[in-house]
C-alpha cells in the first residue's frame, strides 16, 4: 500500500512564543508520526513523509496529488489544529 504521512505546513509562531519562535523552528521532532511510518515500512508498505516545517501548504497538496496514495496519515496537535483542518479539507477535495 502506498502511504503518505503529513505534518501540515505551520509557522513557528503557531508553536512557540514570539521570542523563541525564530530560534526553535527545528527543535521539534515529530516522533509519533515517524514511529507510524517505521511500522508501515516494517510491514512492507511504501511510505513517503512530508514535513510542513520544510514545505508550504501548496507543496504538500501537490505532493498528495502527484503521489495518489492509498492511505494518508495527518499529524496534528492543538497549536496547529487550524492549519491541519485546512490540509484535511484540501485533501478531501
Amino acid at each position: 500500500m502506498k502511504c503518505l504521512l503529513i505534518i501540515p505546513a505551520w509557522n513557528s509562531c503557531d508553536l512557540f512564543p514570539d521570542k523563541l519562535a525564530t530560534s526553535a523552528r527545528h527543535l521539534w521532532q515529530p516522533l509519533g508520526i515517524l514511529y507510524v511510518g517505521a511500522q508501515l515500512l516494517s510491514d512492507g508498505h511504501e511510505v513517503k513523509f512530508i514535513d510542513g516545517a520544510l514545505h508550504t501548504h501548496t507543496e504538500i497538496i501537490n505532493t498528495f496529488l502527484s503521489e495518489a496514495p492509498d492511505f494518508v496519515g495527518i499529524y496534528s496537535n492543538m497549536p496547529i489544529w487550524n492549519v491541519t483542518k485546512r490540509t484535511i479539507e484540501d485533501i478531501k477535495k
